[in-house]
């Protein structure tokens, strides 16, 4: 059985598929991270907000370029 950190880190992680998306859901839903996390199966609202919060500056220039 996994231990409680392992599916901490497991959820703290992103791969490369996960990040893709996840740009992609943001220029379609914004900030809605509810919306957003729905459609990322391994992922919960707390860990996308904290994900945008982590890459806030990078995230806001992509969502500026896409407008």
């Amino acid at each position: 059985m996994e231990s409680a950190e392992k599916k901490k880190n497991a959820k703290a992680y992103w791969t490369k598929q996960e990040k893709s998306d996840f740009l992609s859901l943001l220029s379609v839903h914004g900030k809605n991270f509810e919306k957003i996390a729905s459609q990322l199966p391994a992922k919960m609202p707390n860990h996308v907000a904290k994900y945008y919060g982590e890459n806030k500056e990078e995230l806001t220039k992509f969502l500026s370029s896409n407008n």
